[in-house]
């Protein structure tokens, strides 16, 4: 076993020299541009020392471990000397086959074709070159070894660039802050709360057959409900920038889960013109992509404590922590790992598999304790990953819908992703999702009730501008879950409450809003002039849009340029029109009597087809040329 370090290093070097010089390159070029887009020159170096970090680590791994079986091998005589060498080059040309299979899918030669397809190819090249040739060996070490100069070039790269570029940001500890100014106390208190996928199809407050929002319809007593409020967008992070920005998609440019705001509008949002107003801001929010940590608009808030998720989870955020000055990728961070291990193993571990991801009753807690704990006037942002999948919940939520022993766990949602997509003869099992979708919806709303309690017990109500909505929706009929690009009617169609201080009545509204109307509404209703690059309109003012409210799902479009693919849906009324683009193709729905989009109703009403178009093309013409190709 003597052989170990050494077989362990070629075998190393085998895979981390075509990597550096040959994978890495090619994988990085695409985000070259995008990363420079919000980063600096050196800083866009350093994203890439990082990224390759954990590859390399992996390798490391796997060679070590390769290098103790080929050494055992050996050792007992089961295999030749010349072992070592054989599987270091078949390592390099699954390094060099998987590259040029990236290359050939960049530049759509081979776009359909898998990688491991090409990899096995370069395999089955390496043995027929071998048969041929009667050699045991291609010398594919010899350039690895003239190259190995790669790997301190390395070492010495990341040394040169991460200190100072790359540091570790500790979450905010509860403040204690001196009495403030009494001038500063005359601006009330804005709580702004958003869940995650709270579709406004499954809520009481607007007639859902469940109880699912009590303390929804016990604020709507004192509250502005907006009955036709939509979402700029059917996922988290384009959602949550239209809402802290107050920008529509094609303004700020956030179009991927992974997405952040852009370097030069990072100033652009309600929490900064807030803070600069006088405001402290804080934020406590329990999705990764949503968290400024992750927008990279960290500092517009004075205060970000950890979020309180599940024990198991929080290494999930150590990422948010150590790329807050860079960039920040969940699935590609080396803690990506943790949760589809906890999926396969969590079933072991009760603390784990019979708790939410996220408690939304320790959401609360900790704003309260927050809140408490700074003297206003304040800003403070709630965003809860509740109800969001897996549909978790503690008793005695749990079981409430649905009198059955399925869905009742994290093991249990984890089997459940198998499902895949929606398929019709599935429904059964979609309503029993739903189900326990609604149970998770009742038990936020049970922690909000307690919430608003804390604000009527504190003497804070009478203050305080509250302010209730989400990210996006959820879908349980046409697709499950949300992220479709069918911007389905229950994937966007979410709540909207504003409570004004000291409001006692309610009051209704039916016109069409969206979320980039939240903040210049905010700024409004404390008495602050909107900016002019929010593209939102105050919805509690006295004049009305009458514009149609739009969503737009853009994931597949490159962020940087003229969009060429997604939809975009208008919705006024009872009616909602989605055009998808490039196609040309449009869909018209009446979501009163077809909520779940089944029925395509543009024969019936071209009138109503051929106004919604004219908005679309008039809001989004000059900036998506696919729209004026007609």
């Amino acid at each position: 076993m003597a052989r170990v370090p050494e077989s362990w290093y070629r075998l190393f070097r085998s895979i981390a020299v075509p990597t550096l010089l040959i994978a890495c390159p090619t994988l990085l070029a695409g985000h070259w541009n995008a990363w420079r887009h919000f980063l600096g020159l050196a800083d866009t170096a350093t994203q890439c020392v990082l990224a390759a970090a954990p590859v390399l680590l992996t390798e490391a791994a796997a060679a070590l471990a390769l290098a103790l079986v080929l050494c055992s091998l050996i050792v007992r005589g089961r295999l030749g000397n010349t072992a070592i060498e054989t599987c270091a080059d078949v390592l390099t040309m699954l390094v060099i086959g998987y590259s040029a299979s990236r290359i050939f899918a960049a530049c759509r030669w081979l776009d359909r074709t898998h990688p491991g397809l090409l990899a096995a190819a370069a395999v089955a090249m390496l043995i027929a070159l071998r048969v041929r040739n009667g050699s045991p060996r291609l010398h594919l070490q010899q350039y690895n070894a003239s190259s190995a100069f790669i790997l301190p070039a390395y070492a010495v790269l990341a040394a040169v660039l991460m200190p100072g570029r790359v540091e570790w940001r500790r979450f905010d500890a509860i403040p204690a802050d001196p009495p403030a100014a009494a001038a500063a106390q005359q601006r009330p208190d804005v709580v702004l709360i958003t869940f995650d996928a709270l579709s406004a199809q499954d809520m009481s407050l607007l007639h859902y057959h469940l109880p699912t929002t009590p303390n929804f319809q016990r604020l709507a007593r004192s509250s502005h409900v907006f009955t036709h409020f939509y979402s700029s967008c059917d996922f988290t992070t384009p959602a949550v920038v239209t809402l802290i920005t107050g920008k529509d998609l094609l303004s700020h440019r956030v179009y991927q889960l992974t997405g952040i705001v852009p370097r030069a509008i990072r100033a652009q949002n309600v929490a900064q013109v807030l803070k600069d107003a006088g405001y402290r801001t804080m934020a406590v929010v329990t999705n990764n992509y949503a968290h400024p940590l992750h927008l990279g608009i960290d500092g517009s808030f004075d205060y970000l404590p950890e979020p309180p998720a599940n024990a198991w989870l929080r290494p999930a955020g150590w990422p948010l922590q150590l790329g807050h000055t860079l960039l920040f990728d969940s699935d590609a961070s080396p803690t990506s790992w943790i949760a589809p291990l906890l999926r396969v193993s969590g079933r072991f571990f009760p603390s784990f598999n019979q708790n939410p991801s996220v408690d939304p009753a320790r959401v609360f807690d900790l704003s309260e304790r927050l809140m408490a704990s700074v003297n206003g006037p304040e800003f403070i942002w709630i965003h809860l990953f509740a109800p969001h999948f897996p549909y978790v919940t503690r008793p005695p939520f749990r079981g409430r819908f649905l009198h059955a022993n399925r869905f009742l766990t994290q093991a249990d949602f984890a089997a459940a992703r198998r499902l895949g997509h929606y398929r019709d003869r599935l429904q059964p099992v979609f309503d029993d999702l739903r189900a326990r979708y609604d149970e998770s919806i009742a038990q936020s709303d049970a922690a909000f009730g307690s919430f608003l309690d804390w604000l009527d017990r504190s003497g804070r109500r009478p203050h305080t501008l509250v302010v209730v909505s989400a990210d996006h929706g959820e879908a349980f009929h046409q697709w499950w879950g949300h992220e479709s690009p069918f911007l389905l009617y229950p994937e966007v169609h979410i709540p909207l409450l504003i409570s004004t201080p000291g409001q006692k009545n309610s009051v209704r509204h039916d016109e069409d809003a969206g979320l980039a109307d939240i903040a210049p509404t905010i700024l409004d209703s404390i008495g602050m002039q909107p900016p002019r690059w929010m593209t939102g309109h105050p919805l509690l003012s006295a004049a009305k849009s009458g514009q149609p409210a739009f969503a737009a799902y853009l994931a597949r479009s490159y962020t940087f340029g003229p969009p060429q693919m997604g939809s975009i849906s208008a919705f006024s009324g009872d009616y909602q029109l989605t055009w998808y683009f490039p196609l040309g193709v449009k869909r018209l729905f009446n979501t009163a009597e077809d909520p779940d989009g089944i029925r395509d109703v543009i024969r019936q009403h071209p009138e109503i087809a051929a106004s919604l178009t004219r908005a679309i093309r008039s809001r989004f013409g000059a900036r998506i040329p696919a729209l004026n190709n007609e």
